[in-house]
């Protein structure tokens, strides 16, 4: 599972851990190395993550055996945590890598509405001059099951910044689809990527697929 929206315990959004029981309302999670503690979560807390092929081949023997036996009964639970973006619901936040967002635009300014541009704004990401929580958070609808986001030009950025090995993940707010979204759907690529105007870069999924000029990342 992977934690969000912890209130007293922030420190611990965005961890990843397994279910080992449960206590009352709550289960308790065994938090990832390098976090290595068991701490007790309410489910509205929790997302479910389906292990990674690579993930369980990576699994040894002895690491396989650390992992404590989970009852049925507990299992059933878990079984009912959303397991996806598009499980949310409008008000509920949710921590997910940029790349797993699409645009819901096809194209997008360089600036920002402080006149700030992209590039300088990575730039500055990068020289930890700011922080990823000096950016406002972004609003993410569900449309069809895809999480398309509704701040185009802060996904542009983010992706630039996953690129560069530099996020794994942003928290986003989940909204309803409404007037803003419906008019800002323009993308015709489901939103895998977008085009910059004035400089006619494109920002997409992966490296491979951005024309971003990398001197800048």
């Amino acid at each position: 599972v992977q934690l969000h929206g912890l209130e007293t315990a922030q420190q611990y959004n965005g961890a990843d851990g397994r279910v080992v029981g449960t206590a009352g309302e709550r289960f308790e999670v065994r938090l990832d190395s390098p976090l290595d503690k068991t701490i007790r979560v309410l489910p509205k807390n929790m997302i479910l993550l389906r292990a990674r092929p690579n993930e369980a081949q990576g699994c040894t023997d002895s690491a396989l055996s650390e992992v404590p036996e989970v009852p049925e009964q507990t299992l059933q639970q878990i079984e009912t945590l959303p397991a996806s973006p598009s499980e949310r619901v409008p008000g509920s936040q949710l921590f997910i890598a940029p790349c797993d967002l699409f645009f819901c635009q096809d194209s997008i300014s360089i600036k920002f509405r402080n006149g700030i541009s992209i590039r300088d704004t990575l730039g500055q990401l990068l020289s930890r001059e700011i922080r990823k929580r000096d950016v406002e958070m972004m609003r993410v609808a569900i449309h069809q099951g895809r999480p398309y986001c509704l701040s185009n030009r802060r996904l542009a950025l983010y992706r630039l910044l996953q690129q560069a090995a530099r996020c794994r993940r942003v928290k986003v707010h989940i909204v309803s689809e409404d007037v803003e979204f419906r008019r800002k759907y323009t993308t015709q690529c489901q939103g895998e990527r977008v085009l910059i105007r004035e400089t006619s870069e494109v920002v997409g999924r992966t490296a491979e697929d951005t024309t971003f000029r990398r001197a800048a990342v």
